[in-house]
């Protein structure tokens, strides 16, 4: 393997992703360690699938940028102080 070749900025908008592939996706962003850019805008990942992208992130130490726009997720206030 070549650790040059890494996988930085991934397009992924307009596919049609809805929760079941947003599962998937929320494995693989937890244990990225290159993935600096994720656009999933304009799919139908929903709620339940934006909350386990989120929880994905804590694991996630390189993420930048994650573009969630138009996934029909709801603003959720948690009972966070």
């Amino acid at each position: 393997t070549n650790d040059d070749c890494c996988l930085r900025i991934l397009k992924l908008s307009w596919n049609s992703i809805r929760l079941d592939s947003g599962v998937c996706l929320a494995h693989a962003i937890a244990f990225n360690k290159s993935l600096r850019i994720l656009d999933l805008s304009y799919n139908a990942i929903g709620s339940d699938g934006g909350k386990i992208i989120g929880e994905s992130l804590y694991e996630n130490k390189t993420m930048e940028s994650l573009i969630l726009t138009n996934n029909n997720i709801d603003a959720e206030v948690s009972g966070v102080n």
